[in-house]
């Protein structure tokens, strides 16, 4: 971790997200299950490179038929929710994760929704701003979801991570997200898209369909303030970038992005 605090102060960035997600070429940054000594660690060392957390990034699937299983995820990211205040971030954003192939789809979006309630009640009792992130091909994936949970979540308080890539590649313009949900959107992934769902990629910024500058414009215009976090997936496309590359070109384009939308 200090290499990577490092390497990714150098080359520019001002902030860095924190991933909980085990992922097919990445291990977690951070989980509930590590000691607290090393998860002090870990903050010291972002606190030195200076480089606040602008959130937790806690993606493990929502959805399951078996009660442990469903109950073992709202565990985990109660523990994403705790760790939180040690990297002085407040935001957590969770993911619905895809459909139980064996339920139905009423079932499948009433699990979401008790796991998302339930931990909605955990993160306001504990100062967290809890948001969820719509990915494609999930149970929680489009505008029409996002409107479905909320009205289903009334009351409790859910914000949104937006990221425009997963909209793009359902043929919804992020734009009309910022639009809809501007008020709600509390962290930003900047990540392309190229391609409809379930034919798709994401590419490197500035190689898909996205109009970054008029996006950002955009939400400006609705007050949002907040940080943009470079995610990058690319090489799972097929875009052999090294790590030096990745850094540099992003960060790059990033701003690029945000001048050009002045």
């Amino acid at each position: 971790m200090l290499e990577v605090c490092g390497r990714v102060s150098a080359s520019g960035y001002d902030t860095i997200e924190l991933n909980s997600e085990r992922l097919p070429w990445a291990e977690p940054h951070v989980t509930p299950t590590m000691i607290q000594e090393d998860i002090q660690k870990m903050a010291t060392l972002c606190s030195n490179a200076r480089l606040p957390v602008s959130a937790i990034c806690a993606h493990i699937p929502l959805v399951f038929a078996d009660r442990e299983a469903a109950a073992s995820s709202v565990e985990y990211v109660k523990g994403c929710m705790g760790f939180a205040p040690l990297f002085d971030t407040r935001i957590v954003h969770v993911i619905s994760g895809p459909a139980d192939a064996s339920l139905s789809e009423v079932e499948n979006w009433r699990l979401f929704v008790d796991a998302m309630a339930k931990l909605a009640d955990h993160a306001s009792l504990n100062g967290i701003v809890f948001a969820i992130e719509p990915i494609v091909g999930h149970v929680c994936a489009s505008i029409t979801d996002l409107d479905r949970l909320f009205a289903d979540l009334a009351g409790a308080k859910v914000s949104v991570n937006f990221d425009p890539s997963h909209f793009v590649v359902q043929g919804i313009d992020p734009s009309e997200v910022v639009s809809r949900f501007g008020d709600s959107i509390v962290h930003v992934h900047l990540k392309d898209g190229l391609g409809r769902f379930p034919d798709f990629a994401f590419p490197p910024l500035g190689q898909g369909e996205i109009n970054f500058h008029r996006l950002i414009a955009d939400l400006r215009a609705v007050g949002y303030s907040g940080v943009l976090s470079v995610e990058y997936e690319a090489q799972t496309f097929g875009y052999e970038w090294s790590e030096d590359e990745i850094l540099n070109k992003s960060v790059r384009f990033a701003r690029e992005a945000l001048a050009a939308a002045n």
